[in-house]
């Protein structure tokens, strides 16, 4: 979830973040503060804290699941800097992520000479990918949605 600090203490080194798409606010500390890295698959909180928020900074957090009623703001179990998660994302996002190989000794419904099987074809992020090798087009440069026999059984190729 994002929020924008609205206020901050630095002596108390706590403060508080509006979620505009909400109205909820929340309440956050230093303490909770977590660096946030690029992981295998999306950004995560981990060990020792980043800066010190300034009032208009966009600052992701995970709230407590539990409130006492008692406080106008939720409190947040754990925060870190928006603009360091957007910077984890796009770091994420320039991975190559996926391949694509020639699967056994087939191709797009054809054999394949042994030397050529199992031949990665395209290598890039998801959103190279989904851009450039749209699914369930007509004639598919990836593989063919058409079936085919090998023996008694019949397949049909996708990845």
């Amino acid at each position: 979830m994002v929020a924008v600090v609205s206020k901050f203490f630095s002596t108390g080194q706590y403060g508080f973040a509006n979620d505009s798409t909400t109205g909820q606010d929340y309440h956050f500390h230093m303490a909770a503060c977590r660096r946030v890295e690029a992981g295998r698959m999306e950004p995560e909180f981990t060990d020792g804290w980043m800066e010190w928020p300034r009032i208009g900074d966009g600052i992701v957090l995970i709230p407590h699941r539990y409130s006492n009623g008692l406080v106008k703001a939720w409190p947040t179990y754990r925060w870190g800097h928006k603009k360091f998660w957007d910077k984890a994302v796009k770091e994420i996002d320039a991975r190559p992520l996926y391949r694509v190989t020639e699967a056994g000794n087939r191709f797009q419904g054809k054999f394949l000479p042994g030397e050529v099987a199992g031949k990665e074809v395209v290598r890039g992020s998801l959103a190279v990918l989904q851009r450039d090798y749209p699914r369930g087009v007509k004639n598919d440069p990836l593989g063919t949605e058409e079936s085919y026999r090998s023996g008694p059984c019949q397949r049909v190729n996708r990845w």
